[in-house]
């Protein structure tokens, strides 16, 4: 009898050796294959970045946004007219001169969701509209104990920074109601806004006036340089805005710079695309009767969401009593500069004056924040020139 043991030995071996070196064949060619696929993907991803980045480059440099709306804005007399459906068709017209409506801001830093959980309170922060002391208040509200002890001199506005703000709704809604925004109408949301125009001119003299030879460039864009270089030149200025307003309307622009944060449109904030109908608007003004009103507000607010007596005591004397924090050594060298200025109490209304009265400046203006007006039910400040 023959004995197959030792024949079948080397024939499962080599049965063995020849299986692996085919799984080894099968295993590098896969790898090939899919080196080559990763390799073709890669290159094709940086290239389809370096082609955008190029035709980024080409559209921005033949970009006449500004020409664009000088050329083709209405007549004083057809706007004066019918304000809101000359804008319309002007706005839908040949490049689209009119900033877009709704356009979500994708920087962290100017998209500030604050909460007061315990209270259910939650303000979105609009830059130039309160956004201190509302800010102040909120902080008080979610860490009193912390808020008291905080070093306010030395560090900024926010006794709770990065601990009670979101930089998204979207974050705020799935940490406190279940990803669900329908529960929100458990909660207070609030936020306070203000007359584009108004908000505009106090942005151009906090940049341009005050802060240009204060702050530092550094702690804000490196390589920039604060008010564009326009000095007090409120035209310069503008142009340079709008410009760069457009340029980020169309994607042009990834970039939000630090006096982009305070003059971008307010419907741009706060997801109003999504969710302006959830908020309680609130608009402000920064006069003495606007002040008033944004005190009583703040207290109404407060007593709706049944805060403690003594709390609300403490917010109206000791955070809107004092808005500003006169031991802050930027806050104090911005109150000695104010002295320098002449005029100064009266140079919003002078600024104002001067914009509604050119006619390049209320174009562009107008064509920045005319959805603003729209959305926000603001009338429509009228020209002072007949051209």
């Amino acid at each position: 009898m023959n004995d197959y043991r030792s024949e079948k030995i080397p024939l499962i071996s080599n049965m063995s050796t020849e299986n692996r070196e085919l799984s080894l064949n099968i295993h590098t060619n896969k790898n090939e294959e899919c080196t080559e696929k990763f390799t073709t993907y890669g290159v094709f991803i940086v290239s389809s970045y370096i082609i955008l980045f190029f035709a980024r480059i080409i559209l921005i440099g033949n970009a006449n946004f500004v020409d664009n709306v000088i050329n083709n804005f209405p007549s004083t007399e057809i706007f004066i007219k019918d304000e809101h459906k000359t804008m319309s068709y002007y706005c839908l017209s040949k490049g689209k001169p009119c900033l877009a409506a709704y356009r979500n801001i994708q920087e962290d830093f100017v998209r500030k969701f604050i909460v007061a959980p315990k209270y259910k309170m939650a303000n979105c922060i609009m830059p130039k509209c309160m956004s201190t002391v509302t800010s102040k208040i909120f902080s008080y509200l979610y860490d009193t104990e912390e808020y008291l002890k905080f070093n306010w001199q030395m560090n900024g506005v926010s006794a709770s920074h990065h601990k009670n703000d979101f930089s998204k709704m979207e974050n705020f809604i799935n940490k406190f109601v279940n990803s669900n925004k329908n529960n929100l109408k458990d909660w207070q949301l609030s936020v306070f806004i203000r007359e584009p125009l108004d908000r505009f001119i106090s942005a151009f003299i906090d940049k341009c006036y005050l802060e240009k030879d204060i702050l530092s460039l550094g702690m804000f864009y490196p390589g920039s340089e604060l008010c564009y270089g326009c000095n007090k030149n409120m035209s310069c200025y503008l142009t340079k805005q709008y410009t760069r307003s457009a340029l980020y309307s169309r994607s042009l622009q990834r970039v939000v710079g630090y006096e982009d944060q305070h003059t971008f449109p307010q419907n741009w904030f706060c997801s109003f695309g999504d969710y302006k109908n959830i908020y309680t608007v609130y608009k402000t003004k920064t006069d003495k009767e606007g002040k008033i009103m944004y005190k009583n507000t703040i207290i109404d607010m407060l007593k709706k969401q049944n805060v403690e007596e003594d709390k609300i005591e403490y917010i109206e004397k000791f955070i809107l009593q004092n808005r500003k924090n006169i031991t802050d050594p930027i806050e104090v060298k911005l109150k000695e500069k104010k002295k320098t200025i002449k005029n100064y109490n009266e140079l919003p209304t002078i600024l104002k004056n001067e914009l509604l009265s050119d006619p390049y400046m209320y174009k562009l203006f107008i064509s920045m924040y005319y959805y603003d007006y729209l959305i926000f039910d603001y009338p429509i400040p009228l020209p002072k020139f007949k051209k």
